[in-house]
C-alpha cells in the first residue's frame, strides 16, 4: 500500500479539495446573501399578518444557519437549520391554507394573526 500513498497528496488531489472548499466557501456566501434578502423582507412584513412575520423570520434564521453551516463546514449546525426548514415549510403550508379558508368562508376558521 505504500505505492499509493504518494498519490494521496498528488497536485491534482490538491486542486481537488480545494475547488470542493471554494464550492463550499461560494454556497455558504450565496444562502448568507439570501438570508440579508429574506431579512429584508421580514421587515416589510411587520404590518402584515402575525403567521407571515413568523414564515419569513424562521426563513431568516434557516438561511443564517445554512450560510454560517457551510462556512465553518459544520454538518451540525447544517441539520439543525434542517429542522428550522422543516418548522418554517409548516408554517408556510398553515398559513396558505390559513389565508384561502379564511377568505373562502369569510370568517376566521385558521387564526393567522390579522393585522392591527
Amino acid at each position: 500500500m505504500t505505492f499509493f500513498r504518494p498519490l494521496a497528496h498528488s497536485p491534482a488531489r490538491r486542486l481537488r479539495l480545494r475547488g470542493a472548499l471554494l464550492a463550499v466557501v461560494c454556497l455558504g456566501m450565496i444562502l448568507g446573501l439570501w438570508g440579508v434578502f429574506t431579512l429584508f423582507m421580514f421587515f416589510g412584513t411587520l404590518k402584515a399578518a402575525r403567521m407571515l412575520q413568523f414564515v419569513f423570520l424562521s426563513l431568516t434564521v434557516l438561511f443564517a444557519l445554512l450560510a454560517i453551516g457551510h462556512l465553518v463546514d459544520n454538518e451540525g449546525i447544517v441539520k439543525v437549520a434542517g429542522w428550522v426548514g422543516l418548522i418554517c415549510g409548516a408554517s408556510a403550508i398553515y398559513l396558505a391554507m390559513g389565508e384561502v379558508l379564511n377568505e373562502q368562508f369569510g370568517r376566521t376558521v385558521l387564526p393567522i394573526g390579522e393585522p392591527r
